[in-house]
């Protein structure tokens, strides 16, 4: 007992803990304004208004000054207050020691120099020695003396003081982007007020006045080249402007970057953007209408641009000097020359990957799609393509540095899962064999082991005991082959070339996991056969031809066997899910991603997720029945449970930056699952669960739900969330904000609303989907965290707070106040890996 309340009070002591991290930056919040003199002030805030056309987004970049940043747009600043501790500290003591520390070791560099007298190589070899030692020191001293203390440079920000002048610059550069827009005739002006809690605080609007746009009256060409005019006109429907729009700036350099790509698709291998002009006429006698020319000149003492022909491509792999060059083996394979020294690649396979034709025009396109189906192989560290246009003749050279054949990686360590509160160890390791038959085909060999424990919160109401954590052990053992085309009989090889610029793949593989949880203890073997591709850089294509899955079930917990039987008595059929069974499917998977990088490795403002996959159960077993008859069920057995099913899952995620240390997430998931057949039920596996750390973060892992159903409750009054609640439909969505707050922590708050509901009948009252209230059974939950981001590892710490339980009697199902009294009741503590959504 005394035991008991130690761990109480432990949890406790770590929730309220991380709930008064907030409170803790609010305090330190208070603008600092005894900081300033009398003629200066804090720029505490600026806006734009009065433009009714161009996005506030798109002009709020040109601003000039940056106000200190607030914690989620509340008027609290710590990082400016951190600041100005830290630099009260510097002038006091700081500033000397990091002067004295900076001379200290500028006297001994050169002491240490002054010794090694002489140009004999040794002196110099040790001169070179001090010189790279005190390098690193010296300069971080010079920057400890020019940026100041640790408080100032990590967790600080400077001032901003509002510059009259700076504002004047953001203005012009306002002015001078609607100009750019079409709104030749904008006005910005500048209102500077004081806040009305602090007059030391600068709050600056720019109002805008945009005026009447001016728009495209006419567009014409003018191109001393009749062949390249002829090839633009051909093309005009793909110009970035039209007549009678508004004029843009931005849309003539989208053109010319068009016609730049367009041309060197077209043969002209040394065209440039430089050649692209454009006459802008606003002198007409139409008002606010103008006149769009687009020049492209010849090359200077020409009449004409020149066409490149491809005469010939060689393909030069492992071929690093100039003595594997000579030594390099010559074949030749359909109109390619291949020089290799001592890899061996299929031919067959290489070819379907080069997209660059002989005899045929020089075409940008086809050299980058080739570019990246060649590195898509996972054959190659390195691949460039170089033309040599010397002698008359165009001959393309693409050289491929293989990687190593054999790679094997091993990770082990102490490790938090997703939804974990303790941590357990953990290994991963895989062996890969690349070109196993030379035909650029990947084997590889992988394990993962863990053992992960969950608090006993998860199982027994509040009555948390880490000493009687849950343990949950998990060995998993994969085979895979990779093929980089589609493995199958009835595709030609033009059709297969054709369809490498999309990179196929087929993938052949096999595995057996097994799992040891406190409820059951599972062993699974798996085959499967999938084939995918992608149409552009933003959508995955999966068609998983079969999926063949066998399970065993070697143990069940008493209580929970009990548990299930009980639902059996009352018509629920999850019990057959415990047995022998074999599940086979197929289905299609389909991913629209955009949250990607630009080409200045920067992140996107705005990016979206889709991911939606289809799965259709037990076809493949169907096959087998049917043609095989009584072998069938030998090969099968009789004790073998099979299931039907349909299974839809769709995954929508929407992120925007709203400033350069915020951003907002969104997320909505939707999924539906129907058992078909006699059995009546899912495979368990394919049940749709919430609750837990990448769900509703206010319950614990899998317990949400389904429906209004009520858990038993245990003596203390509390639900007993001992067992897994699984659902046949989920409808859930979260939406955090996201907030760096110095180095690498971010916060975050969030709000989580969702439940599981069943589709067929079940015995847990409540848990059925009815059109009629399903809305009011939806759980709503709220809170905060703190992630850590190494760069190479994302761990978060989630505070899950309940707000609506739909487990409650309706009427009764606000709980929100319910926290100060029970805040382990009505809260959940998550702690893993990366990001929810």
């Amino acid at each position: 007992m005394i035991q008991k309340k130690k761990n109480r009070f432990q949890i406790r002591l770590a929730f309220w803990g991380l709930l008064a991290l907030p409170l803790f930056f609010s305090n330190f919040s208070c603008v600092p304004t005894y900081y300033l003199s009398d003629n200066q002030r804090f720029l505490y805030n600026q806006k734009i208004e009065g433009n009714q056309n161009i996005p506030t987004e798109d002009l709020e970049g040109f601003y000039r000054q940056r106000t200190n940043r607030r914690i989620l747009y509340l008027p609290i600043m710590p990082y400016l207050y951190a600041y100005v501790i830290g630099e009260q500290a510097y002038r006091e003591k700081d500033s000397v020691e990091f002067t004295q520390k900076l001379e200290l070791l500028r006297k001994e560099y050169e002491q240490k120099m002054l010794a090694q007298i002489g140009d004999s190589e040794k002196a110099q070899k040790k001169r070179q020695k001090i010189k790279k030692r005190y390098s690193k020191k010296i300069e971080r001293a010079e920057r400890y003396t020019r940026e100041g203390n640790w408080l100032m440079r990590t967790i600080g920000e400077k001032p901003v003081i509002y510059d009259s002048l700076l504002a004047k610059q953001t203005a012009d550069q306002l002015h001078l982007a609607l100009k750019q827009r079409g709104y030749f005739h904008n006005q910005v002006q500048i209102k500077v007020q004081n806040a009305k809690f602090n007059d030391k605080l600068a709050q600056v609007t720019y109002q805008i006045q945009e005026g009447e746009p001016y728009r495209v009256r006419q567009i014409k060409y003018q191109i001393a080249d009749t062949a390249m005019l002829q090839l633009v006109l051909s093309d005009t429907l793909n110009r970035r402007f039209r007549a009678g729009r508004r004029y843009n700036e931005s849309h003539l350099s989208a053109e010319r970057d068009r016609l730049h790509a367009f041309m060197l698709d077209n043969g002209y291998f040394n065209f440039s953007k430089q050649y692209i002009h454009f006459n802008i006429d606003t002198l007409i006698q139409t008002p606010y209408r103008l006149d769009i020319e687009i020049v492209i000149s010849n090359p200077m003492g020409k009449e004409a641009h020149q066409v490149y022909y491809v005469d010939s491509v060689q393909v030069w792999i492992d071929v690093t000097n100039s003595r594997r060059r000579s030594l390099a083996k010559q074949t030749e394979y359909g109109d390619i020359t291949y020089y290799e020294y001592d890899k061996k690649y299929s031919k067959k396979v290489l070819d379907s990957k080069i997209l660059i034709k002989n005899q045929a025009r020089f075409n940008q396109s086809q050299e980058n799609s080739t570019l990246r189906s060649l590195s898509f192989l996972n054959m190659f560290s390195v691949v460039n393509i170089r033309h040599d246009t010397l002698d008359g003749k165009f001959i393309t050279h693409i050289y491929a540095n293989p990687l190593k054949k054999y790679n094997i990686s091993l990770e082990g360590g102490i490790g938090v899962n997703v939804n974990q509160i303790l941590p357990g160890p953990f290994f991963s390791t895989s062996f890969q064999n690349r070109n196993l038959f030379r035909g650029c085909e990947i084997l590889e060999i992988s394990a993962r082991g863990a053992i992960e424990y969950q608090s006993a919160l998860n199982t027994a109401g509040t009555n948390t005991n880490f000493s009687q954590a849950l343990r949950t052990e998990q060995l998993n053992l994969n085979f895979s082959l990779l093929f980089p085309q589609f493995v199958a009989p009835f595709l030609t090889r033009s059709y297969k070339k054709r369809l490498s610029q999309f990179n196929p793949r087929t993938r052949l593989q096999t595995g057996v996991a097994y799992t040891n949880r406190p409820e059951y203890e599972r062993v699974s073997l798996d085959f499967s056969w999938d084939y995918n591709w992608y149409n552009n850089k933003f959508t995955t294509y999966q068609i998983d031809l079969f999926d063949l899955n066998f399970i065993n079930t070697s143990r069940l917990d008493s209580t929970f066997r009990q548990n299930l039987e009980e639902l059996a008595a009352r018509g629920n059929n999850l019990l057959l899910s415990f047995g022998k069974s074999a599940i086979s499917s197929l289905g299609g998977q389909y991913t629209y991603n955009t949250n990607l990088q630009d080409f200045n490795g920067r992140r996107v403002q705005t990016a979206h997720y889709w991911q939606q996959r289809l799965e259709i159960g037990t076809t493949f077993l169907n096959i087998i029945q049917r043609n095989l008859g009584g072998i069938g069920g030998v090969l099968l057995g009789d004790s073998i449970q099979s299931f039907q099913f349909t299974r839809l899952d769709n995954d929508f995620r929407y992120y925007k930056s709203l400033n350069r240390n915020t951003k907002l997430a969104l997320r909505l998931h939707a999924g539906a699952a129907f058992p078909l057949g006699r059995v009546g039920v899912l495979p368990y596996e394919r049940y749709f669960f919430a609750g837990g750390g990448n769900s509703l973060r206010a319950w614990q892992q899998r317990r949400l739900g389904p429906g209004s159903y009520t858990p038993p409750l245990l003596s203390d009054g509390s639900f007993d969330y001992r067992f897994e609640q699984p659902g046949e439909l989920i409808l859930e969505g979260s939406i955090e904000l996201r907030q760096k707050l110095f180095g690498f922590v971010e916060g975050a708050i969030f709000i989580d609303a969702g439940n599981v509901w069943m589709l067929t009948q079940d015995s847990r009252q409540g848990s059925e989907f009815n059109v009629n209230r399903f809305w009011k059974e939806f759980a709503v939950g709220t809170g905060f965290g703190m992630r850590f981001d190494f760069t190479f590892l994302i761990i978060r710490a989630d505070i899950g707070i309940r707000i609506i339980d739909p487990a409650l009697p309706e009427g009764n199902r606000f709980v929100g106040d319910r926290l100060w009294r029970y805040p382990l009741r009505e809260s959940s503590l998550n702690v893993a890996i990366g990001y929810p959504f």
